[in-house]
């Protein structure tokens, strides 16, 4: 019932698991599928809540994972809505390889504030009334309601390499920025593409709002290639100063702890998990 305890406690817990706010309200845990063994740690990490300092308040954060993982839905879409059910005036800009897949993902976080109808029912104050409200949303951006009039939409898209606005975001979400053509050149000696990735990835700090809670950019993708755009990055950002690693707990549902290892190095932290661990 809208406004009882229960519904208090369910937009809480929306807000704080990301895990359960896949699973349930998304109804990602049979597409994707999810596993807590999988999804757990990740899920922890992408919402800043490893109670690792050094991890959580980064200010560039990487996450390598195998395809096919739902790492897409889970870092671009759900934590998207997450963040802006959270705080409606924030505004995020989420960058993939080609501009036509970040409007996928835009165009499936439009499908839930429209017609999930659990989440309308928890956050009723964010998510459109009628056709009105999105009469000026497009293939490319959406603004959800919001408290102030800020310029920025809720959520922009943009391919990677494209020329940047004069417009300031809370979070950066570049979800694979480089794809299997650009690993191919590599491996052929060209690498102009990965060049480019690299180049326009140096011009992201710029659009950041410094007055911003919790300013981000974060990297999502698969590692593809030796010295690929990834390990850049980590180049980058990590200064040449070694890696302080950081053991990751979660007890599984059979009474088992998990330990992951996630690393800071300079001003990045990484989260990463491969296809093949300990044999399985």
């Amino acid at each position: 019932q809208h406004g009882d305890a229960q519904w208090a406690k369910l937009r809480h817990r929306f807000l704080n698991e990301l895990y359960w706010a896949a699973a349930v309200v998304c109804g990602y845990a049979d597409l994707i599928p999810m596993e807590p063994a999988y999804h757990g740690l990740l899920c922890r990490f992408l919402e800043r809540k490893t109670g690792v300092p050094e991890l959580d308040t980064a200010l560039y954060r990487k996450v390598e994972t195998p395809r096919e993982v739902g790492k897409t839905s889970l870092a671009s879409v759900v934590r998207s809505i997450q963040l802006l059910c959270g705080d409606p005036d924030i505004a995020i800009m989420i960058a993939n390889e080609k501009q036509e897949n970040a409007m996928k993902m835009l165009s499936e976080i439009k499908r839930h504030f429209l017609n999930n109808e659990f989440l309308r029912a928890l956050f009723p104050e964010v998510c459109p009334e009628d056709d009105q409200t999105t009469d000026k949303w497009s293939q490319t951006e959406i603004s959800i309601k919001r408290t102030t009039t800020r310029k920025e939409p809720s959520i922009s898209v943009v391919g990677v390499g494209s020329a940047l606005a004069s417009m300031h975001y809370d979070k950066l979400l570049i979800d694979d920025p480089i794809s299997r053509e650009a690993m191919e050149n590599a491996r052929s000696g060209s690498w102009h593409i990965m060049h480019e990735v690299n180049r326009w990835i140096h011009q992201l700090e710029p659009l950041l709002s410094w007055s911003a809670k919790e300013p981000e950019i974060l990297f999502i993708g698969t590692r593809w290639w030796h010295g690929d755009s990834y390990e850049h990055i980590e180049e980058a950002y990590g200064y040449g100063e070694p890696k302080r690693t950081y053991a990751l707990r979660l007890k599984l549902p059979d009474g088992s702890i998990q330990q992951v290892l996630a690393y800071r190095v300079g001003d990045l932290a990484v989260f990463r998990r491969a296809g093949i661990e300990d044999g399985r």
